[in-house]
């Protein structure tokens, strides 16, 4: 059970740095046009 607490929130983690990584490419790309 613990383990795959950890994994979900693994998964939630990458998803959240995934979604940020996202956010600063769109911005530096609307920040450079």
């Amino acid at each position: 059970m613990a383990r795959r607490y950890s994994y979900d929130l693994r998964m939630k983690i990458f998803k959240a740095v995934d979604e940020g990584l996202s956010i600063v490419k769109a911005c530096k790309i609307f920040n450079i046009t």
